[in-house]
């Protein structure tokens, strides 16, 4: 019996052992933390008291905030003038951008969002408010609470009885300050109003002295106003006199400058005719029309001498016009340039075009002929095809005939 119950007890002891081995084989399960989610990292959980806000500990003050007052606008429109380099600028930004994008990792890479939200806390960073001490109602009355000091309470605390009393004296409070703040507009209104009268009275009695003043020296002025005018007229005639002279000299002048400019207008006009016969080689590296065209820019009107061609008959351009196309001109276009050194190259471009030209006749020539076989062999062809499509409509009519 002692041999039995001491094996029964080393197998209980087994498989307790065992037991206790499998309990610690297995993974104790911990619990599961859930993320806070944005509006809760923002707004704080629902029910529990906020201890921070959501900027707190990044570290951020004045020395690195981004002041975007200080930056430039990027939905400002640039004027007139500005427009065209702001272009130019903003192609120049964007390929620096994309450059530095692609120099990046593919994982680092940033879109349109991300960047918006990349130093979103830089931007948004506010300096917090100075903690000021605050207002008790022992500020106002130092015995507020001596009044009811040991004085035993009367009946047993009502929740609900002390809410609306609370209820009641705030709205009584509120009333009370809409009427006192009614009563203090009034007074003000009434203190300004008097104010006003009192002003208004002042200002009248200066009036009234100002004007029997005026009377007075009104008369000493107006003769006094008499003789200055005698002899405003004596300088009025001597000053007309000098500009008759001067209007005489400014037409010898403006006679001169429009001779000018009409031979700087011929020039111009010879200057773009070599310009546009010389080879394409050197116009693309000394033909200013030519690169303007390239850069997709309007210089004037479409037509080669468009911009430099005489005004119309009837019409006479002002001296001011004149003289801002000629300064416009000159500081757009560069140090002019020709090709031509010697008139005989000059003679052999033309014969070269008037070879190309007498080619052209030839070869319109030789397909005059030809033109003309095609044109009776459409002829002939047309009237085929009216004659095919008269006879299958008989053909048509006479079927319906039988069949009807």
């Amino acid at each position: 019996m002692s041999s039995i119950g001491v094996e029964c007890d080393k197998k209980v002891k087994e498989k307790k052992r065992m037991v206790c081995e499998r309990q610690t084989e297995q993974k104790i399960k911990e619990p599961k933390l859930k993320p806070p989610s944005v509006y809760e990292r923002v707004f704080g959980k629902p029910g529990k008291p906020r201890d921070h806000y959501f900027t707190a500990g990044v570290k951020i003050n004045e020395s690195n905030k981004r002041n975007i007052h200080t930056e430039a606008l990027p939905f400002s429109y640039p004027k007139d003038l500005e427009e065209f380099s702001y272009r130019i600028m903003s192609k120049a930004w964007r390929k620096n951008r994309i450059k530095r994008e692609n120099e990046r990792k593919y994982n680092e890479r940033s879109s349109q969002r991300t960047r918006q939200k990349m130093d979103l806390l830089n931007r948004l960073y506010v300096e917090e408010p100075e903690v000021k001490s605050m207002k008790t109602i022992l500020h106002v009355d130092p015995k507020f609470f001596t009044l009811v000091e040991g004085r035993p309470v009367a009946c047993k605390f009502n929740r609900r009885d002390y809410i609306e009393d609370v209820r009641n004296v705030l709205r009584t409070k509120i009333v009370t300050g809409y009427r006192e703040d009614d009563i203090m507009q009034i007074d003000e209104n009434f203190a300004t109003e008097v104010k006003v009268v009192q002003e208004i009275e002042v200002e009248l009695q200066k009036y009234v002295n100002k004007f029997e003043e005026f009377l007075e020296e009104d008369y000493s002025t107006t003769m006094a106003l008499i003789t200055e005018s005698d002899q405003q007229q004596s300088q009025a005639d001597e000053q007309n006199e000098i500009l008759l002279n001067l209007s005489k000299e400014f037409g010898s002048i403006q006679s001169t400058v429009f001779n000018l400019e009409e031979k700087w207008r011929n020039c111009k006009m010879y200057q773009k005719f070599l310009y546009l016969v010389s080879p394409m080689d050197w116009r693309e590296n000394h033909d200013f029309y030519l690169r303007q065209e390239k850069s997709n820019e309007s210089i004037g009107d479409p037509s080669v001498f468009e911009r430099f061609k005489l005004a119309p008959v009837g019409e006479v351009q002002s001296l001011a016009n004149l003289i801002d196309q000629f300064v416009e001109d000159v500081e757009m276009q560069d140090e002019p340039e020709l090709f031509f050194t010697e008139p005989n190259q000059l003679l052999k471009v033309f014969s070269f075009i008037e070879l190309q030209n007498l080619n052209t006749l030839l070869h319109s020539e030789e397909l005059a002929v030809p033109l003309e076989q095609v044109k009776e062999a459409m002829k002939y062809i047309e009237k085929s095809f009216n004659n095919q499509v008269t006879s299958l409509q008989d053909e048509i009519d006479n079927l319906e005939r039988e069949i009807m």
